[in-house]
């Protein structure tokens, strides 16, 4: 395997997503890491590569790495980009979005939440270590991927079978979800106020985790530690 550089790019496409616009998306940010990553690796921009302002571009951002990857190789490879850029947007997009935001987020909240145990702080902590290593893991891993790969990356996840992890990470939150509330009530068990009052905060845990977009986890947990800690809990 080609020997990539990877660490300018990497550092970048953590906020890449930044100057999201209605208009083309993360268009503008995507085509400044497309230059970025290229520059470094010494292969210049095929012609066929789309420069305008109103670029469109639009996929998860945990993701956005294999991307980059993909369209290094087939530059190298075949002179151009086609539209695998489009096609592997979405298509990522979709897997992305159904693991990371629907299903990591709640597994990592109820994961954390044991922490209270100890320090309520630590839940905080402990739930950026566990949705952030899923985060830098496929970005690093995605440069490299997505290069090896190239325009046949989609095989790499069917081998892993990522379609399935959100449905094994959902059983897994469902177990935990089920384990903190029996903890609850037999912790309170003296005190049915606080038993229905801690089961109707994890309810709302889950509903908050699941359904709300884009980068708002630390918002999320500080809000869920701060009803936990005027519960009493």
């Amino acid at each position: 395997m080609k020997n990539l550089v990877i660490l300018p790019t990497l550092l970048k496409s953590m906020f890449y997503q930044g100057n999201w616009n209605i208009t083309n998306m993360q268009g503008t940010g995507f085509r400044w890491l497309v230059k970025d990553f290229f520059k470094n690796n010494n292969t210049k921009l095929p012609s066929d590569f789309d420069l305008s302002p109103i670029y469109y571009f639009n996929t998860n951002p945990y993701l956005v790495t294999f991307i980059l990857g993909l369209l290094l190789k087939e530059t190298q490879m075949r002179g151009k980009i086609g539209d695998y850029d489009k096609i592997y947007a979405s298509a990522l997009a979709a897997l992305g979005d159904t693991f990371f935001w629907h299903s990591l987020r709640p597994f990592a909240f109820f994961i954390s939440l044991w922490a209270i145990l100890i320090n309520p702080i630590l839940v905080i902590i402990l739930y950026f270590i566990i949705f952030n290593l899923f985060n830098i893991v496929f970005r690093v891993l995605g440069f490299y991927y997505g290069y090896t790969f190239g325009a046949n990356v989609m095989q790499l996840f069917n081998k892993i079978k990522f379609n399935k992890w959100s449905r094994i990470y959902d059983g897994i939150t469902t177990f935990m979800a089920g384990v903190v509330i029996a903890y609850v009530i037999n912790h309170y068990i003296s005190d049915s106020i606080h038993v229905i009052k801690s089961v109707a905060l994890f309810i709302v845990g889950i509903i908050v985790s699941k359904w709300v977009r884009g980068p708002l986890e630390l918002m999320i947990v500080t809000t869920i530690l701060g009803v936990l800690l005027l519960f009493g809990v």
